[in-house]
């Protein structure tokens, strides 16, 4: 039979246009072996032929002329190496009959009712360290094109947490993860990047059930010591220069800094967290980071901040100095010259 739709897509005209003593090419597929096949359509209409060469040459009789539920002679018979290799080698440079054409939804729906319950042939059977070789190989050097990635539907991402709900990766496979990612540098988070994950997190609140798992998975754990070396001094991504060894100025006392935390009601400037629920006296923040800033008498600003706020404002300094410093202005601060 003449495959229309391929026909269109790769030849530019319809067979259902063509007069009968046209030249021009058209996609046939075998009745039997379905083996398809550029004919002219000249010949292909005066025989009225939907055979193959090799099947007309066996004497098959073509689907048209025979009986409809005719039993095809080649059913539950394999095909030889020697066949799958010439099927292979006449379909190179060929494209599928139906490459582009996507499924419809009755088809999807058919296809989806015929697989349910029927176990895949490859179920249990893992896969040869050889076939896992040349699937890495094939992945890194033919990455996905932009084309083919989609965004996975609200109910795929369902079913895949409900899927991986409750697995724990056994010692090995972590240690097999732990390899696999060592050496990798990723590039960093751009400001783009920063801001959508920043956005995503907005609004969203870690309900108590989830804070009471994460407070016993996180009970009694502690870092090795080398884990411990590595975040120590100048390891550590917090390394300023060494300049946490630096001396506080004599005025900044414990009397001076009594004072700002009264100015500020004994409340942390950003949270409002008092020293009560804080467990302890909230600590005088130096807003521009100067610790000297107080004996060379420049501008200095002060506010109380709890443990949280505090620790907060080691990193990203240029934003949390700009951001305190503007609420400042709106607000009555304290300025020593």
């Amino acid at each position: 039979m003449i495959n229309i739709e391929a026909t269109i897509r790769w030849k530019g005209y319809n067979p259902n246009d063509l007069k009968l003593q046209s030249a021009k090419r058209v996609w046939v597929i075998c009745d039997v072996c379905g083996v398809g096949k550029w004919k002219p359509f000249s010949t292909y209409n005066l025989k009225n032929n939907d055979l193959c060469k090799s099947c007309f040459l066996k004497g098959h009789v073509s689907g048209n002329k025979g009986k409809k539920g005719q039993i095809p002679w080649n059913k539950g018979i394999p095909r030889t190496d020697e066949e799958k290799r010439k099927m292979s080698e006449s379909s190179i440079g060929l494209p599928a009959w139906n490459e582009g054409i996507p499924h419809t939804e009755e088809t999807r729906l058919k296809i989806s009712e015929a697989l349910k319950g029927k176990t895949p042939w490859n179920k249990g059977i893992e896969h040869t360290d050889e076939t896992k070789q040349k699937i890495k190989e094939a992945r890194l050097n033919n990455p996905c094109p932009e084309s083919y990635r989609h965004v996975c539907s609200q109910s795929t991402r369902d079913k895949i947490s409900k899927a991986n709900t409750g697995h724990i990766c056994t010692p090995e496979h972590k240690q097999k993860i732990s390899i696999a990612g060592r050496g990798i540098k990723r590039p960093p988070w751009t400001d783009e990047h920063r801001k959508n994950a920043s956005n995503a997190q907005k609004g969203k609140v870690i309900s108590e059930e989830v804070r009471k798992k994460l407070s016993i998975a996180m009970t009694g754990r502690k870092h090795s010591a080398e884990s411990m070396q590595k975040m120590l001094g100048k390891n550590s991504v917090h390394w300023k220069g060494g300049v946490s060894f630096e001396p506080y100025c004599p005025k900044f006392n414990k009397v001076f800094k009594e004072s700002i935390r009264d100015q500020f009601n004994r409340e942390c400037f950003l949270c409002g967290k008092d020293e009560i629920n804080n467990g302890k006296k909230l600590s005088v923040h130096h807003v521009n980071y100067d610790k000297s800033c107080l004996c060379e008498d420049i501008k200095c600003e002060f506010v109380p901040l709890c443990n949280s706020c505090h620790t907060k404002t080691n990193n990203n300094r240029v934003f949390y100095e700009a951001s305190i410093t503007e609420r400042l202005l709106s607000t009555q601060s304290i300025t020593v010259n």
